[in-house]
C-alpha cells in the first residue's frame, strides 16, 4: 500500500510540476524550487537530451526558508536503478563562479538562482539516466530534484 501511494504521489508531482523535472519527495528541504531550466532542454519535453562531448548548464531558481552556510551539490546517476555518483567539479556552490549561488550565506525568504555546468563526456554511453541533483547544506538538502535525461 505504502508503495502505491509512493507512485500515485511521484505521479502527481510529476505532472504537477511539469516538464522533464520533478522534486524530490521523500528529502525534506530547507527551500523551495519553483524553476529548473537545462540549457538544450526542448520547453515542455519530458526527457532532456544531453549532447555528449558537450557541457549541459543546469539552472535553478529556489527560495530559501533558512539560513546556510554551505552549499555543496551531490549529483548521481540513477541507471537501471542504481545510484552512481557523477564527479562534479566546483560542487560547493558558495565559491563556484561565475555562477554557483556566492556569496553564502543564505537568508530566509531570499530567492537565489543556482547555475551550474556539467560536462557530458564523449565517453560516456548512450542511455537513459534518471539524474538526481542534491544541493546540501550544513544541516540537510537546501533542494533535490530529480531530471529525466537521455545521453545522445
Amino acid at each position: 500500500m505504502a508503495l502505491l501511494q509512493t507512485l500515485i504521489i511521484c505521479a502527481y508531482v510529476s505532472l504537477a510540476v511539469g516538464g522533464p523535472w520533478k522534486q524530490c519527495i521523500d528529502v525534506k528541504m530547507a527551500a523551495t524550487i519553483s524553476h529548473v531550466a537545462v540549457a538544450g532542454c526542448a520547453p515542455g519535453a519530458s526527457i532532456c537530451d544531453l549532447k555528449r562531448g558537450t557541457n549541459a548548464s543546469v539552472t535553478v531558481t529556489f527560495t530559501s526558508t533558512t539560513e546556510e552556510t554551505k552549499a555543496t551539490a551531490e549529483v548521481k546517476g540513477l541507471i537501471a536503478g542504481v545510484p552512481v555518483p557523477f564527479p562534479l567539479n566546483n560542487a560547493d556552490a558558495c565559491k563556484y563562479k561565475p555562477s554557483g549561488i556566492a556569496p553564502c550565506p543564505l537568508k530566509p525568504t531570499k530567492q537565489y538562482v543556482y547555475t551550474h555546468q556539467v560536462e557530458v563526456k564523449s565517453l560516456y554511453p548512450k542511455i537513459m539516466v534518471e539524474v538526481l541533483w542534491n544541493l546540501m547544506g550544513s544541516s540537510g538538502s537546501i533542494f533535490c530534484f530529480m531530471l529525466n535525461a537521455r545521453i545522445v
